[in-house]
């Protein structure tokens, strides 16, 4: 799934959908709401990928929310059977 991140504010990040008549929406509801309802039809993994368009400090709002929101479903770590490799 990807995210585009943007801080139109300096109090909260938004996720905008570009040029469009979309209306941007919180980057934090968008998590809760992602959470909520991720895993109810498939046992497959969500990615979440996001176009980042944000200052540092709203960069570090949304990997504090990734971390808060989803809590023990977010993998932060390499899995046992396959480690990361050198690049």
């Amino acid at each position: 799934m990807r995210l585009n991140a943007a801080n139109v504010s300096f109090e909260e990040p938004v996720i905008v959908h570009g040029y469009t008549f979309v209306p941007e929406i919180s980057a934090k509801e968008v998590l809760e709401a992602i959470a909520e309802s991720a895993f109810k039809t498939s046992d497959y993994p969500v990615m979440l990928s996001f176009e980042n368009h944000c200052n540092p400090r709203q960069q570090a709002k949304i990997a504090n929310y990734c971390r808060e929101i989803f809590g023990e479903m977010l993998l932060d770590a390499p899995i046992e059977n396959h480690p990361l490799k050198d690049s």
